[in-house]
């Protein structure tokens, strides 16, 4: 996972080197809600990513394609705000 900041020190983390890539969304304060990419609801399973110094699991219905991930990647660091490129789900 690759973690982007944004002026504010809002959030935007994510998975690469995979087929499919995850979002993950925190706020400047940390504070919940917090979100993550919203792919095939239906979906089941888990991806793997290493993210902030340990392999951490993620639900396969956050799977989005890796060009959305990076549209959104691109979204947030131009705007600093949570991308309208992917669908979001509160976790």
């Amino acid at each position: 996972m690759a973690v982007l900041i944004s002026a504010k020190g809002d959030s935007l983390a994510i998975g690469l080197g995979r087929q499919e890539s995850v979002l993950s969304w925190v706020s400047a304060t940390g504070d919940p809600p917090y979100y993550g990419s919203r792919g095939d609801p239906g979906a089941t399973g888990l991806l793997v990513f290493f993210y902030e110094g340990s392999w951490s699991e993620f639900p396969q219905s956050y799977a989005v394609p890796v060009a959305d991930a990076r549209a959104a990647a691109r979204e947030f660091f131009e705007t600093g705000d949570r991308p309208n490129q992917v669908g979001w789900e509160e976790v």
